[in-house]
């Protein structure tokens, strides 16, 4: 992904840095073919230095059990053989990924999603709870250099709710 190999200005969206990379549909699949048809692009995406003590983290607050990877599938099949075989070579074998566009889809009260996509509104209205992941090209960039800091101090804000 090209948001892993920049140094990228806080707080600035893929689409504020490069604009609109799409002239036409011509041009869309231009750009996304060479990805759709390799899995090696989604194995070989290095891995964040925050992921085993993300994952320490929820697993401690909800039990491993209750912990799944959603993640957005490409336009080709190719995306989910690399996505899950990203998750062999990493050592997170243990997460069967769901692959799913509209994570609206797995709300419903008591549920949180945890994601760096800002637009999750449709979780929210069905009764789930969002935390925004801080990463650099989202609006919680301030936080990106310890982005499970951040996510603790959420989980501590929801588990003091009534």
């Amino acid at each position: 992904c090209l948001s892993h190999r920049l140094d990228w200005p806080g707080g600035v969206t893929l689409t504020k840095l490069l604009g609109n990379p799409y002239e036409s549909e011509q041009d869309k699949v231009a750009f996304w073919t060479p990805i759709n048809n390799s899995p090696q692009f989604w194995e070989e995406l290095p891995i964040y230095y925050w992921v085993d003590e993300l994952i320490g983290l929820l697993e401690s607050k909800v039990g491993r059990g209750n912990l799944y990877l959603a993640t957005a599938a490409s336009h080709h099949p190719a995306s989910y053989s690399g996505k899950r075989q990203w998750l062999m070579s990493n050592g997170l074998g243990r997460f069967e990924p769901i692959m799913i566009q509209n994570k609206a889809l797995l709300s419903y009260p008591g549920t949180l999603l945890i994601d760096d996509w800002e637009k999750h509104e449709g979780f929210v209205k069905r009764g789930g709870h969002f935390c925004l992941f801080p990463q650099p090209w989202n609006s919680n960039h301030r936080w990106a250099s310890d982005p499970v800091k951040y996510v603790a101090e959420y989980l501590e804000h929801l588990e003091s709710k009534p």
